[in-house]
């Protein structure tokens, strides 16, 4: 991902594909899950960026 592709995500602001957390939690691994099987899992596609 280059940084033009995550400045418009973060200009599109949070949705049912995208979500923004601080930092990680102990239960990420669920969050992650979670959105890697809505829609029922097809074509879903899961990215961690941190930000510093």
């Amino acid at each position: 991902m280059d940084l033009d592709h995550l400045l418009a995500l973060i200009r599109g602001g949070e949705s049912e594909r995208v979500e923004f957390k601080r930092a990680p939690s102990r239960t990420l691994h669920h969050e992650v899950a979670a959105f890697a099987d809505s829609e029922g899992g097809a074509g879903a596609h899961v990215r961690y960026v941190t930000v510093r």
